[in-house]
């Protein structure tokens, strides 16, 4: 069974990162800012279907270090 705490932390950093860009539309922000950074050559790394959350989150902290230098 999947932690059910990630929900609660994965909208928060979702939120900081939206607050970031706030121009974006949540689809834009969740495929340009975290679903396509991931590792190239992987077929499935831009199909959020196949990214497993804590995946997902680790490319969220990405977006967020990225965040805090712009």
């Amino acid at each position: 069974m999947r932690d059910p705490k990630r929900i609660d932390r994965m909208c928060r950093k979702l939120r900081r990162i939206w607050h970031k860009w706030p121009d974006q539309r949540l689809g834009q922000l969740i495929e340009g800012s975290i679903i396509l950074s991931g590792i190239c050559g992987d077929p499935f790394y831009g199909d959020p279907f196949y990214v497993e959350d804590d995946e997902t989150e680790r490319r969220m902290d990405k977006a967020l270090r990225v965040a805090k230098k712009t």
